[in-house]
């Protein structure tokens, strides 16, 4: 079992947003996916989802929970918590835990 890379539109978003950890893996600009982590051979960075989560919960405050429902779709809940309020943003049904936690990534860095 490996972790799910994020795919290459989150990655360019993510480095839009400031994400600038090291990762073995990477993108060019093409799309192509690169497992050179020497930089000039790569434009993004392509952690892993639960790496890009981490980030976004420890330097963002956005914290993002992947859940299975009772009728065997996933969906990942954005909570982000200021001191005013709590709000909670949840993906769309997906049929994998990582298509739900992808879309959620995405919808995190877009609040950046």
């Amino acid at each position: 079992m490996t972790d799910q890379l994020i795919l290459f539109k989150t990655a360019v978003l993510a480095k839009e947003k400031g994400f600038r950890e090291i990762t073995k893996n990477g993108y060019c600009n093409d799309g192509y996916k690169s497992q050179s982590n020497i930089y000039p051979l790569i434009d993004y960075f392509a952690p892993t989802q639960s790496l890009l989560q981490k980030w976004l919960r420890e330097k963002h405050n956005l914290n993002l929970v992947t859940k299975k429902m009772i009728y065997e779709k996933w969906k990942c809940f954005l909570e982000t918590i200021t001191k005013d309020s709590i709000n909670t943003w949840w993906s769309p049904d997906k049929d994998t835990y990582e298509e739900a936690l992808e879309q959620g990534l995405l919808e995190a860095l877009k609040l950046i």
